[in-house]
């Protein structure tokens, strides 16, 4: 009951100290006082004793972040490091330090302890004043929370970075819409995952700006593992904000979808796209395009997501396929984009006896290609020694051809399938990681 009591009055506390905005006092002060020359913040990591101290300097209009690793030294590296720097406004900074001083942190106490943590944490504030004075408070494994928490958007705002503690992810960053990817194949209905990357925005006063829409898209496509799309299907993009997280993000204003061709210039705009807040809503796309998304708000805030459509005439899908051996095991199929694959079998483990009723047969590697076999097209998989297997293929599916395959199929339990005329089909299932060469 106390300790439901004790939240209940910081939630009530926090609430009195920010109001309803995050970072704004409900009550905004203007600091009178001596002016101050540098604000420093240390936390420290007891188990290590790693430290990082972040130094604002009002005089040079400055923030840098150095840490301190004790085992550098061991490494032949230097102890202390400059990790990050920015600078600020003489606007920004008045702004900051009425804001914290609106929220107390130039009263906090000198001491906060919690001797029933052993390891956990320590920080050290200094914050200096033009006369020489300074005000020091230090604590460990405890700290004003509730002001640290009111105080850590400013601090977030002036440096960029989260520094009495973690600014929540839906202040730094826009919000996102969710995309699925729907497309038609082998006669069913399919939804595959599609890759947005975020681009300019403006945020909370935080503004990300320049990046090349062309080289980000490119980028994605170098470092995505999944498969391109596939020419000779159609696809459509669903885009919902059913997780959109309504509760913590305002709702946009406007949204615009534009594709463009892949290049440099983005030429060819079209605007694919044109709404204001909506659920759901299904769009067309055009392979081998470069699309936009551009959300707006009502405070003036914007984001830009991009994806493309590359799309291959590749004939298969590269990834995992397999076929479930009834009461034996799972023959799993890796057909890698270099051209190489990988066969296996896991067998089944049997609950009644307690054991795997037979060893899982060898690994079996090799390359794969496409053949012409009596006037038809094959998938043909040839292993290190020599044998074949054969397939009429879909590009989500693989069908044996046991006539024409040459491998031994009693080693991988398909012998009794196949007198019972079953087709083995092997289904696609999901993509690999691609490999390099």
């Amino acid at each position: 009951m106390k300790k439901c009591l004790s939240l209940l009055i910081c939630i009530v506390l926090l609430l009195c100290l920010t109001g309803c905005t995050p970072g704004e006092p409900i009550i905004m002060l203007e600091y009178k006082g001596t002016p101050l020359t540098s604000l420093s913040y240390k936390s420290v990591d007891y188990m290590g004793g790693f430290s990082t101290t972040t130094l604002i300097d009002f005089e040079k209009n400055t923030v840098t972040v150095t840490k301190y690793n004790p085992y550098a030294a061991e490494q032949g590296k230097e102890e202390y490091t400059t990790d990050y720097t920015c600078d600020f406004t003489d606007e920004a900074e008045m702004v900051f330090i009425n804001k914290v001083y609106s929220f107390g942190l130039f009263s906090i106490l000198p001491r906060y302890e919690n001797n029933h943590v052993d390891d956990g944490g320590g920080w050290d504030l200094v914050i200096e004043y033009e006369n020489g004075q300074q005000k020091r408070s230090s604590g460990s494994n405890a700290a004003p929370g509730i002001i640290f928490s009111a105080c850590a958007i400013p601090f977030y705002r002036l440096t960029g970075i989260d520094v009495l503690g973690r600014v929540p992810t839906e202040y730094k960053y826009p919000p996102n819409l969710s995309y699925a990817l729907h497309y038609e194949c082998d006669n069913y209905d399919y939804s595959a995952f599609i890759h947005s990357e975020r681009a300019n925005y403006r945020w909370n006063d935080h503004t990300v700006s320049g990046i090349n829409i062309y080289d980000m898209t490119m980028r994605s496509i170098r470092e995505m593992y999944e498969n391109p799309l596939i020419r000779g299907l159609d696809y459509s993009l669903v885009i919902y904000t059913s997780n959109y997280k309504t509760s913590e993000y305002d709702k946009f204003k406007s949204i615009e979808i534009r594709s463009y061709n892949i290049d440099p210039e983005l030429t060819d705009e079209k605007l694919v796209y044109s709404s204001d807040w909506f659920d759901r809503e299904e769009i067309f796309l055009e392979l081998d395009r470069i699309y936009l998304v551009t959300m707006e708000f009502y405070n003036g805030d914007f984001v830009e997501y991009t994806f493309n459509t590359v799309s291959s005439d590749q004939k298969i899908l590269y990834g995992f396929y397999s076929y479930s051996i009834t009461d034996i095991g799972l023959l799993q199929v890796d057909i890698y984009d270099d051209g190489s694959f990988t066969l296996d079998e896991q067998i089944y483990y049997d609950r009644d006896t307690g054991k795997y009723p037979y060893p899982n047969p060898e690994s079996l590697n090799g390359s794969w290609d496409f053949e012409t076999i009596d006037g038809a097209e094959y998938l043909v998989l040839t292993a290190d020694g020599g044998d074949r297997l054969v397939f009429e293929y879909s590009i989500r599916n693989l069908v044996l051809n046991t006539e024409k395959t040459t491998l031994d199929l009693k080693k991988y339990h398909l012998d009794e399938v196949i007198e019972d005329n079953r087709t083995v089909v092997l289904k696609f299932i999901r993509y690999k990681e691609k490999r390099l060469i």
